[in-house]
């Protein structure tokens, strides 16, 4: 499972406990006893946060997207070329779904898998250098024991800017 799955996971578990723990009637586990995350009584959890808006200006205007549109251009070049119908609307498909897709990512209404997927290896970096134990978009709801931290310009600096001209 991938750390962004694990973390998902994980951040339900702690909802329904806390829902379940609301609706039975139970008091929530004091801070010392959060979840296996380690915390203690008095000492904050770290949580880096970031803005999507900010995170897919980065990425699709970074030269890791570039390199992938340079590619289209190449294979969609060389389809007209050939005169390869079926591979131009292929190629042309992918462009507009890759569109559509940034789109409704701007919007809210799509996950950033791929440029999760694209920050990946550097997780958890980006975590040790923010010192924060766990990274979400927005948390619903924090207590006095969450301490959220903005890492939107740690993540976005992974991103390598095409060069304008």
């Amino acid at each position: 499972m991938t750390a962004h799955k694990l973390l998902f996971a994980g951040l339900g578990l702690v909802a329904i406990l806390v829902i379940w723990s609301v609706a039975s009637g139970h008091p929530a586990a004091e801070p010392q006893d959060t979840i296996g995350i380690g915390a203690t009584k008095g000492v904050k959890i770290r949580v880096g946060t970031f803005e999507r808006k900010n995170l897919l200006v980065a990425f699709y205007g970074s030269t890791h997207f570039d390199k992938t549109m340079k590619e289209w251009r190449v294979e969609l070049a060389q389809a007209r070329k050939d005169g390869d119908e079926a591979k131009i609307k292929e190629i042309e498909a992918k462009g507009a779904a890759a569109q559509e897709v940034a789109h409704k990512q701007l919007a809210g209404e799509a996950p950033l898998t791929n440029i999760l997927e694209s920050l990946k290896g550097d997780m958890a970096k980006i975590a040790k250098m923010a010192g924060v134990q766990m990274i979400v978009e927005k948390p619903l709801f924090t207590d006095g024991s969450v301490e959220l931290v903005d890492i939107t310009k740690q993540m976005t600096k992974c991103f390598t800017p095409m060069k304008k001209g």
